[in-house]
């Protein structure tokens, strides 16, 4: 497999990621882009319940537990799961 010299993040908003490839799943998928990267898709006022539900998961730890479960690393990288 052929990789280009720039691997770069496909970004900033879908007009743009569908200009660079007609299926950007199957791009990640085949390792030709290491990810994609939609910005201000999120409304920033709904962002603390996402977080909430990310802690309600057992995906993140909740930063205001002083003592956090101990099977949960210190630190939770979910934007590159």
């Amino acid at each position: 497999m052929a990789f280009s010299e720039s691997w770069s993040v496909l970004e900033p908003d879908l007009e743009t990621v569908f200009d660079h490839e007609a299926d950007p799943l199957q791009a990640l998928a085949d390792a030709r882009i290491p990810g994609i990267a939609l910005r201000g898709a999120y409304n920033p006022d709904h962002c603390s319940g996402l977080m909430q539900r990310f802690i309600d998961w057992g995906m993140t730890r909740d930063p205001d537990d002083a003592t956090p479960a101990e099977n949960l690393p210190s630190r939770i990288d979910i934007g590159s799961s």
